[in-house]
């Protein structure tokens, strides 16, 4: 329960519009989970005449507008909360994609349209760009089955953005077109978190967990040191403790980082008593920490600049340079991390790697040889498969060949021998699937 330590936000946060950017998503995965339901059918929102080079030119001249007004009902083709006249559900954003028509005077169209609104026959075509967009709103619009709602498109040479207004009912005139600015961060948290890490800083049931960890730490810990990027973390381990500083350092070096921290810092009235040490974490010293042994080394761990789940391990090697600050008994958190591995079975996400070959008389094979993914045998007679990279695996239809399995674990508890480590750890599988293994998927715990 974090409502008895509840965080303040900053006012730019609160009232920020967001970033002037949609989120290109496998929508249909959130239809499969029920994640999403349709307040309306979908409409034409705008036509733009890309063969005729007046109209692209009045595009990038000024920012255009466009509107169309649309019935708030309970899909037809998925129930969901709005159905009835009296239920109130909230409108968080605009799912928008765009239809193609290749060539005037035929039908040959090039569709982003998801699933659902397909012709059930037709069978759909998976790609892994050119995919619906989700655009949220800055904030969320309860409307009730029946209202009218005016969806507002605006775009300059460069962005998209959407607005919703409800549509006055009187007189049935619809709203006029108002131009709408941009929406740009003006809070630096869409600057400096990813979508993903809002997302996960939203997560009550982590913020609940992460409070109820730190409310076991000893009230003899006076000194706490946190290393990772911008977080709600070492504040809600000052407001737990009223009588621990809190030291966090700037592990990236970014501007943003330490201007948000402070805003944070601020608006929960912590100043001085959650201390951010605007300098790389390797370089800390004794007396950034007011001279101090640090009792508590605490870390989510996240950290800006990581991109693959395992880059967070840095914290492991944070810890062992600032060994000379730590006291002897120092409580760190987390205190144990592993590698987890599944075999898994995607139906069309192994198209990413595969090749092309010759289609409709093009010989495509050039782009093959930087696409393909290509074995290569080491001297131990272990196959690789290249590099790994990093997605949302629950956007790809895919299913679970065997039990995951943790392939290495960390302990956080103790230092490295050296600044450099190299370790190395493997699984065996058992499955009864008939289904092949196409991809293996990993993830940090």
């Amino acid at each position: 329960d974090v409502t008895k330590t509840q965080l303040v936000l900053p006012e730019l946060m609160t009232s920020c519009s967001g970033p002037p950017c949609g989120y290109d998503l496998h929508v249909e995965r959130l239809w499969d989970t029920d994640d999403i339901t349709l307040l309306s059918d979908p409409v034409l929102i705008q036509t733009f005449e890309m063969d005729s080079m007046k109209d692209l030119e009045q595009y990038v001249e000024r920012p255009q507008r466009a509107s169309s007004v649309v019935d708030v009902t309970a899909a037809s083709r998925k129930s969901g909360p709005v159905s009835s006249a009296s239920t109130v559900s909230p409108c968080h954003g605009v799912v928008f994609w765009w239809d193609l028509l290749m060539h005037r005077g035929t039908d040959i169209i090039l569709s982003m349209a998801p699933s659902w609104q397909r012709d059930s026959k037709e069978k759909p075509q998976w790609r892994e760009h050119w995919m619906p967009v989700v655009f949220l709103l800055p904030e969320a619009l309860e409307v009730k089955q029946g209202d009218q709602l005016t969806v507002g498109f605006s775009h300059d040479d460069y962005s998209i953005w959407f607005d919703i207004t409800k549509t006055p009912v009187s007189g049935g005139d619809v709203t006029p077109i108002v131009q709408v600015e941009r929406p740009i961060c003006s809070c630096r948290a869409h600057i400096t978190w990813t979508r993903e890490k809002c997302s996960d800083l939203n997560n009550a049931e982590k913020l609940t967990g992460w409070a109820n960890v730190l409310r076991k730490v000893p009230a003899s810990v006076k000194t706490c040191l946190y290393l990772g990027g911008a977080s709600y973390l070492p504040l809600l381990c000052a407001t737990l403790h009223p009588h621990m500083t809190v030291y966090a350092a700037n592990v990236s070096a970014s501007v943003a980082n330490s201007r948000l921290m402070a805003e944070l810092i601020e608006s929960n009235n912590l100043t001085g008593r959650v201390r951010w040490v605007d300098k790389p974490a390797s370089t800390l010293q004794l007396s950034d920490v007011n001279n101090q042994q640090v009792d508590l080394l605490l870390a989510e761990p996240y950290f800006s600049t990581s991109i693959l789940p395992w880059h967070d391990l840095a914290f492991m090697f944070l810890k062992s340079s600032l060994r000379e600050l730590l006291s002897e008994n120092c409580l760190v958190l987390p205190q144990r991390a592993a590698v987890m591995a599944a075999p898994v079975y995607f139906t069309d996400f192994w198209k990413m790697r595969a090749a092309v070959g010759t289609v409709c008389g093009f010989d495509l094979s050039e782009f093959d040889t930087y696409t393909e993914t290509t074995p290569a045998r080491g001297e131990d007679g272990r196959v690789s498969y290249g590099d790994a990279e990093c997605f949302g695996v629950w956007e790809f239809e895919s299913y679970l060949l065997a039990r995951p399995q943790a392939i290495m674990s960390f302990d956080f508890t103790q230092h490295l021998a050296t600044s450099t480590a190299v370790e190395q750890g493997s699984a065996t599988f058992s499955t009864n699937s008939a289904k092949p293994c196409n991809a293996v998927v990993f993830w940090m715990d």
